[in-house]
């Protein structure tokens, strides 16, 4: 943090001890990192504790500043260029008096752009904020904090955030999350999800309702039934009985053969409890067939592989040219609106249940919800005042925090009716023709928002056929899944990601082949499997196997 003048509960002393540690001739990265543990350490020792409060306290004087790298959301970059212009950044800057300079990558090139300032760690800023780093860099977080590259802040953030550990000391689940197999803290400045929706589905299969009871047919909950649907979606002219964006499809209809698409990892809960890789199994093979049957049958949307969910599947489920979907239960409120609007009024949307095999039996593979998202803010060795940093994200699980991030400016966007926060129609209905979600994006700083809101979700989420699609979906559970949170040691990461960035690559360009039928399933099958083994998939699975008997014992 530059030009530090700081008032930060009361820390005045441990600042100016910061200032003398990273003043003077420039210092190694090790160096600085025993510098801030060393300020730690006397802050501890002489400084009264900050606790949780409701309210956003301010840790600076207007002087303070640090630089944040971090993605803006694309709808969010229709409106401006820079998070910085937006009026929540400015409002942040009035109440904790700290000037943040926002480093916004372009849209979708994210991971390249934060790879090119890893290579160059001299050019790195204060702060960044990217889900998945242990993808991202060589080694995971412990080989970045090794390197000197970012910093260990656990000591720093259980002393001096105090809204954020109140949330997570208030659930083992949670904090279990939080931290990993050597006890630090990776989870700081993450997206907390509220607790109605933790480890519950968010999307899964999704059919037009009246292209259903057109056929004459139940909403159907075996893969048999799933065949028989689509095959009358097609008789009756339906362009693509089904459709949907690669990224969602997952376990959507892999699950009711046992097994993750894409050969993923899952955990044989009806066999031997340990980490399988799915690819190389027979299971995995079935499903495969299965679905190159129906893709050869015109049942599957011929472009599949190159849609999107946004900008391709709803519109064409809008315009009636397609009859099943998989994706989020949002799109109940506004698709039949927009269908309406359009000329197409047979558009009515119901959820399905995770398809099994056999009528009744138990699939142990859907969707979940985390019991926080996977983003997380690191705070590299250039930052020269870490704690002030973790002030201000802190500043973002006060009470006041959340409903400035989620809701915005009282009496402008929402309002609290009967001790609930409201949006006022500035945001629902917005003058200007924008959607609730552009509005949202444009006034209210949800880029920044750190938790999932109760509020926020019972206004997104007011249909019945919404909440009847998610009990649809927890029909089926996730025990075969694999925790999200498992953390690999440096090596394991290392060696880890040199194996999946081939494997993974092999096996989702050899599914859209078999499911197609450029690559004949039964021919090429064997040598499919060899390949797998050659790029070393059961290694792979050996090293998820012990991070999740670590997790298990965290």
């Amino acid at each position: 943090m530059k030009k530090k003048q700081l008032i930060a509960m009361g820390l005045a002393g441990v600042m100016a001890m910061s200032v003398a540690a990273c003043g003077g001739t420039k210092e190694t990265p090790q160096a600085k990192q025993e510098a801030k543990q060393e300020v730690e350490s006397s802050a501890e020792a002489t400084k009264t504790l900050p606790s949780a409060s409701d309210d956003i306290i301010k840790i600076g004087d207007g002087s303070a500043s640090f630089d944040l790298w971090m993605q803006i959301h694309p709808i969010t970059a229709e409106a401006y260029k820079n998070l910085g212009e937006h009026p929540g950044a400015k409002l942040w800057e009035e109440k904790t008096g700290v000037k943040v300079n926002y480093i916004n990558p372009p849209v979708g090139e994210e991971k390249k752009n934060l790879n090119l300032l890893l290579n160059d760690p001299g050019s790195l800023p204060d702060a960044f904020a990217i889900g998945d780093f242990d993808s991202i860099y060589p080694g995971g977080t412990m080989m970045a904090i090794e390197d000197g590259v970012i910093i260990d802040i656990t000591e720093m953030v259980e002393q001096y955030a105090p809204n954020f550990m109140a949330m997570i000391n208030a659930d083992e689940k949670l904090k279990k999350d939080v931290y990993n197999d050597d006890g630090v803290m990776v989870g700081f400045g993450t997206i907390i999800v509220n607790e109605a929706r933790r480890e519950k589905a968010m999307y899964g299969p999704i059919i037009n309702q009246t292209y259903l009871e057109k056929a004459g047919l139940e909403v159907p909950t075996t893969i048999a039934e799933w065949e028989e649907m689509l095959t009358a979606f097609k008789e009756m002219g339906v362009k693509a009985p089904l459709s949907f964006d690669p990224q969602y499809m997952k376990d959507c209809f892999a699950g009711a053969f046992g097994v993750p698409s894409g050969g993923g990892y899952y955990i044989d809960v009806e066999g031997d409890g340990k980490v399988h890789y799915a690819g190389t199994e027979e299971n995995y093979k079935e499903f495969l067939t299965v679905m190159n049957r129906w893709y050869e049958n015109g049942l599957i949307d011929a472009d599949y592989a190159t849609r999107k969910l946004n900008q391709d599947i709803l519109p064409m489920m809008v315009n009636g040219n397609a009859g099943s979907y998989v994706g989020y239960v949002t799109a109940f409120k506004q698709l039949p609106t927009n269908a309406t609007a359009q000329g197409f009024d047979e558009l009515k949307l119901v959820g399905a249940p995770f398809p099994s095999l056999n009528k009744g039996d138990q699939v142990h593979l859907r969707d979940f919800e985390n019991n926080r998202t996977a983003l997380a803010v690191y705070i590299t060795s250039n930052a020269e005042d870490p704690i002030s940093i973790i002030q201000w994200f802190d500043q973002m699980y006060s009470l006041a925090g959340r409903r400035i991030n989620t809701f915005g400016e009282e009496g402008v966007t929402y309002e609290m009716v009967d001790g609930v926060c409201t949006y006022t129609d500035f945001i629902i209905k917005n003058p200007d023709g924008l959607s609730m979600t552009q509005a949202g994006r444009k006034y209210i700083f949800k880029d920044m928002f750190r938790t999932w809101e109760d509020d926020d979700h019972a206004q997104l989420y007011t249909e019945e056929s919404q909440f009847d699609a998610w009990d649809k979906w927890d029909l089926a559970d996730k025990t075969a899944a694999l925790p999200r949170m498992l953390t690999l040691s440096a090596d394991e990461a290392d060696e880890y990601v040199k194996i999946s960035s081939t494997l993974n690559a092999y096996a989702q360009e050899m599914q859209q082949k078999f499911i197609m039928g450029t690559a004949d399933i039964e021919t090429e099958w064997d040598n499919f499997v060899a390949t797998l083994e050659s790029l070393e998939c059961n290694k792979a699975a050996e090293i998820r196997q012990a991070a999740y008997e670590r997790y298990l014992s965290r």
